[in-house]
């Protein structure tokens, strides 16, 4: 009898839509979002960037926000992109200590530009300026172009949501395979909202193989981390650990 609820619950899984909603973006109040680093908090890797960078990050934590700037826009017009990227970071969120007003179409060009050079970061985050139309008109198709890049670099939340395009169909054509793809790319480096799409993938058998142990393992992943449809999935299948 608990086999045959338990089989029951498993059909009714197989109704829910698998597509979650990405982290809610902290600086543009969009829906496609993650993370934007700004350099009093978040500062790249020393083993990345210049040592006049550095200077830079000093004066800025020193709160010399006149010579950190002058020195990151020097960097940048010579085609810095940690420089760059920093000074997209700011004109984002505006910085009253550096004098700097939100400012998103200055933001994404900046971005652009770091994104032009490489920068996973700044791809990842002109991604989320064209996915929520902030500072750019509004353009999925440059949204997936963006994150596909700061994907294939390895960027976690760009690959949840280039998965979430692929999966939907938006701004780039429909294949649950590269949906399926990206969110085990995601999931793979802890992703709990990739973890929990791509176990409804397995249950439901698109993109990937059926199978509903892996589905398991996986929400079983994500609920670890408190991901709350992953709680609940495991609790109507009374497999919660």
């Amino acid at each position: 009898m608990r086999r045959t609820l338990r089989l029951v619950r498993f059909a009714a899984v197989l109704l829910a839509a698998w597509v979650v909603p990405p982290a809610s973006a902290a600086v543009t109040d969009g829906q496609f979002g993650g993370e934007i680093a700004v350099p009093a908090s978040a500062g790249p890797s020393t083993a990345t960037v210049s040592a006049d960078f550095m200077r830079a990050m000093q004066h800025f934590h020193r709160g010399e926000s006149a010579a950190a700037l002058n020195l990151w826009r020097q960097l940048a017009d010579n085609g810095d992109r940690e420089a760059q990227f920093t000074l997209g970071a700011l004109h984002t969120t505006g910085d009253r200590q550096a004098g700097i007003d939100r400012d998103l179409p200055a933001a994404a060009d900046w971005y652009r530009r770091a994104a032009e050079l490489g920068h996973g970061m700044a791809q990842f985050n002109l991604g989320v300026l064209y996915a929520n139309g902030s500072g750019v008109p509004q353009d999925m198709t440059a949204a997936a172009r963006w994150w596909q890049r700061a994907a294939i670099q390895g960027h976690v939340e760009a690959q949840f949501n280039l998965g979430l395009l692929y999966a939907q169909g938006m701004g780039i054509a429909a294949d649950p395979v590269e949906a399926a793809r990206w969110w085990d790319l995601a999931a793979k480096q802890g992703s709990a909202a990739a973890q929990f799409n791509l176990g409804v993938m397995y249950v439901k058998g698109e993109g990937v193989d059926l199978d509903p142990i892996e589905a398991v393992r996986l929400w079983q992943l994500s609920a670890r981390q408190g991901f709350g449809q992953a709680i609940h999935i495991l609790k109507t299948l009374d497999l919660a650990e």
